[in-house]
């Protein structure tokens, strides 16, 4: 199974490899639009932001709103997005910048005083969108972490096992030419010693064969030895 990367945003635009080109993200609501990056959010599921001011992981749930994730230091750091009319550049980069702050500076905004924080929620329930909780934003991240491992982890095991079939049918083969190189010198063995020019034929076949395995097999030892970088 091939797991593919989640496409990247950065300053240049939007790089899909299934895009003829990069697409540019704009950077105001009213131009969302306008331009193909709404279509294209509609259209997945994931993205990686890369900027000078940070970078995070954004992910689209089922109930249609985005969120950006991003580990630091062990502990995973989460915001809402909103919605994929939202999602402006200025939007991602003032969100990357958030989430690249200090340990002691994020936590300290992200749970402020019981006052401020019940304020701060009262308010945002006046909004249009789902409020999730920290810990359900907590566990869905996590879960989906879990899921990009076990994934890597399957296309690991997939790759290993192709390797190790190519291998056994190039050992099989290898078996079969020996075999075969046995056969001639064997059918060499059985000529009269008058049939001199016969048996040189028939071990010089065996030999060029037998040289033919050893050539394949170094080739194949040459092949899986780890190349030095440049």
């Amino acid at each position: 199974m091939k797991i593919t990367q989640a496409p990247l945003v950065t300053l240049d635009g939007l790089h899909d490899p299934t895009l003829p080109a990069l697409m540019s993200i704009p950077k105001t609501r009213t131009q969302i639009s306008k331009s193909g990056w709404l279509d294209w959010l509609e259209r997945h599921d994931r993205f990686k932001f890369e900027s000078p001011s940070g970078k995070f992981t954004a992910y689209k749930s089922s109930k249609n709103y985005w969120t950006a994730q991003r580990r630091v230091h062990g502990k995973l750091r989460h915001e809402y997005l909103g919605a994929s009319g939202d999602l402006t550049y200025h939007l991602l980069d003032q969100t990357a910048k958030k989430m690249n702050m200090p340990d002691s500076a994020y936590w300290r905004q992200k749970y402020p005083e019981p006052q401020a924080e019940q304020k701060l929620n009262v308010q945002s329930h006046k909004k249009d969108y789902e409020i999730v909780s920290e810990s359900s934003l907590q566990a869905a991240a996590e879960v989906e972490e879990l899921k990009q491992q076990l994934a890597e982890a399957k296309n690991a095991i997939a790759n290993l096992e192709q390797m190790l079939k190519i291998e056994k049918e190039r050992a099989d083969s290898y078996s079969l030419e020996e075999l075969k190189a046995a056969t001639i010198l064997h059918e060499a063995l059985k000529l009269k010693p008058n049939a001199g020019g016969a048996i040189k034929a028939k071990i010089k076949q065996a030999l060029l064969l037998i040289d033919d395995i050893y050539s394949a097999k170094v080739d194949g030892l040459i092949n899986h030895l780890p190349q030095k970088k440049l």
